[in-house]
């Protein structure tokens, strides 16, 4: 579905209804789908949605995979990402914060998910309000 979010976020839809009949509702290939499809939601136009499906996909990977997991780590930076984009930049900028002191800590300094935080929140903190981070 390249170049088509809004194809690609009905596919994963779709997807998530098909493993909510095959796998555990916490099942970690259900939780990456779920991700994928908040993430699209937002690109198809939807961040308010994407971050409600982020919030409540948080929830559910700390207690499952636990805080420090990778995927959740991911998470956190995919829903500071999007509260950049509708306009929370304040919210947004302590998210990344929070995000790289944590990342730092499990991941180190030099791994590429800190880095990238690193970068977007240099961005988030660079520009004018009102513009995504």
């Amino acid at each position: 579905m390249a170049g088509d979010p809004v194809g690609a976020a009905c596919e994963l839809e779709e997807l998530l209804a098909v493993q909510g009949d095959l796998l555990a509702a916490f099942d970690p290939l259900r939780l990456a789908t779920r991700h994928a499809f908040a993430y699209w939601k937002a690109e198809a136009g939807d961040p308010g949605r994407a971050i409600l499906l982020l919030t409540e996909l948080l929830a559910d990977q700390a207690g499952i995979l636990g805080p420090e997991h990778p995927q959740t780590l991911v998470t956190r930076h995919t829903l500071a990402r999007w509260k950049g984009a509708v306009g929370d930049r304040g919210r947004a900028v302590v998210l990344l914060t929070e995000l790289l002191a944590d990342q730092t800590r499990i991941l180190g300094p030099e791994h590429p998910q800190t880095l990238v935080t690193r970068r977007t929140l240099a961005r988030g903190q660079s520009r004018s309000a009102g513009e995504d981070v």
